[in-house]
């Protein structure tokens, strides 16, 4: 049986949505991986009675509990205090804390305020987590069935202090199975129409499907248990490829490599050492954007005259054209019909989409749709 994990954020700004927390999704995709089942995910302001009983709850029923925030130096960070009311641990001061904490600012050439004395109290009994990155140490804390490990909010801090010390841990403490998640990525179909591709799929009781929808693909994932075997995986996966269709740009998690869809036409373009020339209509530089840094991205043309292009020094080069006029494109009451043209030396193929939505959407959607119409015809031919 997979061991239980909660996720606890403090923070007034998190609570209010002044801050996106985004910490607990990432740590639960962690969490996930290495075999833990995530049951709650919760956050509390800056109120030390709440946090206080919080605490004292998820003491009683959880294996694991990553608490994010509250580290801080100021009268609102209450991480500490909470977790000596509920549990009745005196404030220690941690003289190695004080070190770690006096050398950040003096590597920076800066005095410590007095305020971040309060960062070297821990709880009696805790463990401390090193902070190489800011002056909040984390720390381990074993009360009852939970094994608490408190972290600070900054993201930067939180993922390197998870990685480096919080994942080792749990890894020895914790006897772990993770199950396998294959994820096939798709371009210009959505959930809906996705699920309605599945439904022939027939899948054992012991595997389960879902999707999420982000802004430039829509995923469908497949978890499988830790024990399921890889040949079946593999089956299974090639199974939803085949009734979803050339939507699939890559395919994680069945040990080949994938990655993002500029990743997937770097490769292609790279083994034939093609070059490619954008001309942006409507997403306006953001095909650009996405495709910063390539070898093979020549250069990106917005907002002139297709016909004084030319492809002279690209094997490539991809063209927006619209049926309406820029201004009435990107207008959120407009749907436009957009249409890429890709030119190589030998011949011209054209594709069509529909879009609609607010100018953003309609633009990043442009931007994708004609770099996956450029997956296509390269794995085509």
């Amino acid at each position: 049986m997979r061991p239980d994990l909660e996720i606890l954020s403090q923070g007034e700004e998190v609570i209010t949505g002044q801050t996106l927390d985004r910490n607990s999704a990432w740590l639960a995709g962690q969490s996930v991986d290495l075999g833990f089942r995530v049951r709650r995910q919760q956050t509390v302001g800056d109120d030390l009675a709440d946090l206080t009983q919080i605490l004292r709850d998820i003491a009683t029923r959880s294996d694991v509990c990553i608490v994010t925030g509250g580290l801080g130096p100021t009268l609102d960070d209450l991480t500490r205090e909470a977790v000596s009311q509920a549990f009745g641990l005196p404030l220690l001061h941690d003289p190695d804390a004080m070190r770690q904490i006096q050398a950040f600012y003096a590597i920076r050439n800066r005095t410590m305020p007095d305020i971040n004395r309060k960062q070297a109290l821990l709880p009696e009994g805790a463990t401390r987590l090193d902070n190489h990155w800011g002056t909040a140490p984390g720390f381990y804390l074993q009360e009852q069935r939970c094994l608490f490990c408190f972290l600070p909010g900054v993201p930067s801090e939180m993922k390197n202090l998870f990685q480096q010390s919080v994942r080792p841990r749990l890894a020895e403490t914790f006897t772990l199975n993770p199950g396998q998640l294959v994820t096939l990525r798709t371009i210009g179909i959505g959930e809906s129409d996705l699920e309605t591709r599945l439904a022939e799929l027939v899948l054992p009781d012991n595997v389960s499907l879902g999707f999420r929808a982000g802004l430039d693909h829509v995923e469908t994932k497949l978890w499988f248990p830790a024990d399921y075997h890889a040949a079946e995986r593999q089956h299974l996966a090639h199974q939803a490829r085949d009734l979803i269709g050339d939507f699939v740009f890559t395919i994680d998690g069945l040990g080949q490599p994938s990655g993002s869809l500029i990743d997937v036409l770097d490769l292609e373009l790279t083994a034939r050492a093609w070059r490619c020339i954008f001309h942006e209509t409507l997403s306006f530089g953001q095909m650009a954007s996405k495709c910063a840094g390539r070898p093979w991205l020549l250069g990106s043309y917005c907002g002139i005259d297709p016909a004084t292009l030319t492809a002279t020094d690209a094997q490539i080069m991809i063209r927006q054209q619209l049926d309406l006029p820029l201004h009435q494109s990107l207008a959120a009451d407009h749907a436009v019909n957009l249409t890429v043209e890709l030119q190589t030396p030998t011949d011209t193929t054209q594709y069509h989409h529909r879009l609609t939505g607010s100018s953003t959407y309609k633009q990043n959607q442009a931007a994708m749709l004609s770099l996956n119409d450029l997956r296509q015809w390269l794995q085509q031919h």
